[in-house]
C-alpha cells in the first residue's frame, strides 16, 4: 500500500492536501486495491493461469485483448478496476504490485 499511496500523492497532490482528504483518499485507494486484488485472484481461476512469481502481471499481459472488449467479457470488472487504480496512482505503481502480488486468496 505504501507504494500506491506514494504514487497517488505524486499524481494527485491536491487530493491529499488536508488530513481529512488524506484519510478519504487512503480509504478509496485501499478499497480499490483490495477489490482489484480479489478480482485478479478470481480471474486467475477463470483463465487457468499458473501460480508463479509475477502471475498477476502475466495474466494482464496475456489477456490484455479483453481490455475494452464488448460483452460478454468475463474480465471486464478486472480491467475496469485496473484502470481505476491506474487513474488514482500511475501505471508503473500498478504493474509493480501486479509483479509482486502473492496468489494466496485473502478474505472470504
Amino acid at each position: 500500500m505504501a507504494d500506491l499511496v506514494a504514487a497517488a500523492k505524486e499524481a494527485h497532490p491536491d487530493s491529499w492536501a488536508s488530513p481529512a482528504a488524506e484519510k478519504s483518499q487512503y480509504a478509496r485507494l485501499k478499497s480499490t486495491y483490495e477489490r482489484y486484488a480479489a478480482e485478479l485472484r478470481d480471474s486467475i481461476a477463470l483463465v487457468h493461469a499458473k501460480n508463479r512469481s509475477g502471475w498477476a502481471a502475466a495474466l494482464i499481459v496475456k489477456y490484455r485483448g479483453y481490455d475494452g472488449r464488448k460483452p460478454p467479457n468475463p474480465l471486464a470488472a478486472l480491467f475496469e478496476l485496473r484502470h481505476r487504480l491506474i487513474d488514482m496512482t500511475n501505471e508503473s505503481a500498478v504493474v509493480a504490485i501486479e509483479c509482486g502480488l502473492p496468489f494466496e486468496r485473502v478474505g472470504p
